[in-house]
Parts: structure tokens; sequence; C-alpha cells
């Protein structure tokens, strides 16, 4: 029997999240007989450490099969990854892609994405988060998220005996070392680079931990590419993007985004990195912008910002003082 057919037989790559696909496949195939689990990368690799050469950046609600698209067409050095995304729709496009990796030679290209990196088990895999009040927005969001969006049905939860280990026990936890692992895989790989998948909504930069990584990586110069669903995508969602403001991003877990936000000294210098990051002449939009456009804004972010760096207390988990 297919193996997606037997893990997952709500399964619909026009409707299934990666949200769905932790929940549903990545968590159930990680959980061994002793009751514990361990992330889908460490399985795959029969355990023995890979190192990655780029981090990739995505939003849970994004559509399963696109962020998988987005990271095939980054390998293929493809612009968007619209036409990969249609290609994992059917078998005959799945073979033409399989084809084109194979003639690229770029099948061995490694990617750090959480939702497959993180020991699911030691986390999130046996509950959906403190539940908002009920008749409020975030309580919707929060209910949308523990059910399968094909279905509408709520999640099994997982019933290993791991621990759950979370922000306040910070030397344990997996979930709150982004920055540090960027900045240590930085220093060990000579080509080591920062990926952010963009959904179709743009929604991945109203995410708190999204928006750090991307600021973070910035500050850290590292190497940043954006992939992007289309050029029609960006013309729907460009202006909103200049109006980005970290004190109204997301998070699953409220004390994530409280962390987030506390640990940042300087909110309007924050917002100006956000912007040159994404905006700036060596920003992740670089490509799609005029010079005249580029340029006047670039002088908006100096003068608001002024340099880099300042924004994080010392007592957080994302400070910047040892960057490259």
């Amino acid at each position: 029997m297919d193996s997606k057919v037997e893990v997952m037989p709500s399964f619909d790559p026009r409707i299934s999240t990666t949200n769905d696909v932790v929940r549903q496949a990545i968590i159930p195939l990680t959980r061994n007989a002793a009751g514990e689990g361990q992330a889908m990368a460490s399985l795959w690799s029969c355990g023995q450490p890979v190192c990655a050469a780029s981090m990739v950046t995505h939003n849970w609600s994004n559509y399963f099969h696109h962020l998988m698209a987005a990271i095939f067409a980054d390998a293929l050095e493809e612009e968007h990854y619209a036409g990969v995304a249609e290609m994992l729709l059917t078998a005959e496009g799945y073979q033409r892609l399989e084809n084109k990796i194979q003639e690229k030679g770029c099948g061995n290209k490694s990617y750090w994405v959480c939702a497959f990196s993180v020991n699911q088990h030691a986390c999130i895999c046996d509950n959906f988060g403190r539940a908002p009040p009920e008749g409020t927005p975030e309580f919707e969001e929060w209910d949308l998220k523990r059910r399968d969006s094909v279905t509408g049905l709520v999640f099994n939860v997982c019933p290993c005996k791991q621990r759950k280990i979370w922000n306040n026990e910070p030397a344990l936890c997996e979930m709150n070392k982004f920055d540090s692992m960027m900045r240590h895989l930085n220093r060990q790989q000579r080509d080591f680079s920062h990926l952010v998948v963009v959904d179709v909504a743009f929604d991945v930069f109203t995410r708190a931990w999204c928006i750090a990584e991307i600021v973070e990586s910035g500050r850290s110069r590292i190497h940043q590419r954006i992939k992007l669903h289309s050029e029609a995508a960006l013309d729907r969602n460009y202006q909103r993007l200049s109006s980005i403001d970290v004190r109204h991003c997301k998070a699953s877990r409220p004390e994530d985004r409280e962390m987030i936000l506390q640990s940042i000294q300087d909110v309007k210098r924050f917002n100006s990195d956000l912007q040159w990051t994404i905006f700036g002449t060596e920003g992740l939009l670089r490509k799609w912008m005029d010079g005249r456009e580029r340029a006047a804004l670039a002088g908006r972010c100096v003068r608001r910002a002024g340099t880099f760096g300042g924004h994080f207390s010392s007592s957080s988990t994302l400070d910047p003082m040892d960057t490259v």
C-alpha cells in the first residue's frame, strides 16, 4: 500500500498544510516502540549527523506541497516555485521533476527544515497549546490549527511518553535555538545560506519566529534567498510588506511571541532592520525592485535605523553579540 495513503489518508496536496503533515505523518512515523520519538531527519539519516547547507524559514499554514516545491525550485535555481508545485501534483510531473534534479546534479543539497529537523515528540506531539478565550479571533486560529484542513476533524494527539521541554527550560529546549544554530552553521559551513519560503498569502511575514529568523540572518550577514510562488503573488502582497510591524506578529504559543517581543529593546529599529532585510540594496526582494524604488526605500531605512544591531537584550537567546 502507498505509504502516504496508509499514514495520512486525508492528504490532498491542494489543501493539506505543513501543520497537517506534521500532525498526521511526521509525528506518527517518528514514534518508536519504546514510546519515545526522534526528528524525522534523524530517522532518514539513520541517526548519522548531516550538516545543512541551508536553513529554511517557512510557515506551517502554507501548503505542504508548496514548501517542498520551493525547496526543489531553490535546488534547481528556479526563480519561482509555481511550476515545480504543478509538477508535484501528477505522477508524470513528479517524474519530470526527478529527471531535472538528476540532470542538474543537485539531489544531494541539504536543507534544515524545522518540521523535519526538530523532534516533535519533545514538544508539541501531545497538545495543541493553551486555548485562547472562545469567541475571539485567536481562538478561531487555534481551533483551525488543531483540525485537519481536509476533513475538519480534530487531530489525534500522540500517546508517546517522551517528556515535553519548552522555553522555560532553555538549555534543553529544541525550539529556541535557531539563532545560535544559524550562527554556528555559518561558521562551520563556508557557503551556508538562508532560504525564506514565501506562501501565496505572504503570511510567513506575520509569524514571530519567521520574522526573528529573517532579521537574525540579515544581521549575521548570512547569504539570504527568497523563493516566491510567482511574481503575481508578489504584486498582490507588495504593499502589505511595507507596513510589517513585529508588534503585530503571531505565534502558535503566546509564550513564544511574548519571549520574542520582550527580547527586543528597540522595536522601531528592529522594524527598520526587517524592512532593510526585505527591501534593502542587498535585501530579499532586490531582484524585483527597480533602482529608484530601492534607493528611496534604502534611504528611509538608513535614516530610521542608523546601523544594524542593538535590538536584543544580553539575557535573550537572540543575543547578537556572537554574530559573524
